[in-house]
């Protein structure tokens, strides 16, 4: 017997959203450091468009005594919501 494929609703297209407990809280954490995030990459962390640099964000990914010095105590966090925006903007393509 072949399995019957579940139709998915509105609501299930959109889990991804729900798994985002405070959206928008690394754009805001970017740009309150942005001056400390430009000294330690040497870039903008703000594309012209206003979205997230992904080069930036791998930077900061790759190098955790960097993260510690700008986010303090909230390093581990901030690099969970670096890698989950890195894969969610590698879902666009």
């Amino acid at each position: 017997m072949a399995k019957r494929r579940r139709k998915t609703s509105s609501k299930d297209k959109k889990w991804i959203q729900k798994a985002i407990k405070r959206p928008g809280s690394l754009r805001r954490w970017a740009k309150k450091h942005r001056q400390e995030i430009k000294e330690v990459t040497g870039e903008d962390p703000f594309t012209k468009e206003g979205k997230l640099n992904k080069r930036v964000l791998r930077k900061l990914k790759n190098n955790n005594e960097a993260l510690r010095k700008i986010s303090g105590s909230h390093w581990k966090k901030m690099k969970k919501k670096i890698v989950m925006a890195i894969t969610l903007k590698s879902f666009n393509k």
